[in-house]
């Protein structure tokens, strides 16, 4: 699980929890304690659950310089750690990005 600290527009946080594959599976991709340290930024692409409570099975996270981990399985799992860019919401990733690096 990784948890979040959301900050809304209206200056309130909402706390999220997202889940990922199993610790070993995200070690081996290239994820750590270390990679999340408290007050990392990140952007996580994922599914939100049915009842609507701010929980997600993530599938990627991507931080602040760019860098993209694979956090779920999936028919790609094990041969690149580095998820292609490949998605229909790749406008949406773009300015999740340049907000987390602070580009209005």
């Amino acid at each position: 699980m990784i948890h979040l600290a959301v900050k809304n527009e209206d200056g309130t946080v909402t706390e999220w929890r997202i889940e990922g594959n199993t610790p070993n599976s995200l070690l081996r991709a290239g994820l750590t304690k270390k990679s999340l340290e408290p007050g990392t930024r990140i952007a996580v692409r994922g599914y939100r659950a049915r009842s609507g409570d701010n929980i997600a099975s993530g599938s990627a996270i991507m931080f602040a310089d760019g860098k993209k981990l694979a956090l779920g399985s999936g028919a790609d799992a094990g041969k690149s750690t580095v998820l292609d860019w490949v998605s229909s919401d790749e406008d949406l990733w773009k300015r999740q990005l340049a907000l987390l690096r602070g580009e209005n």
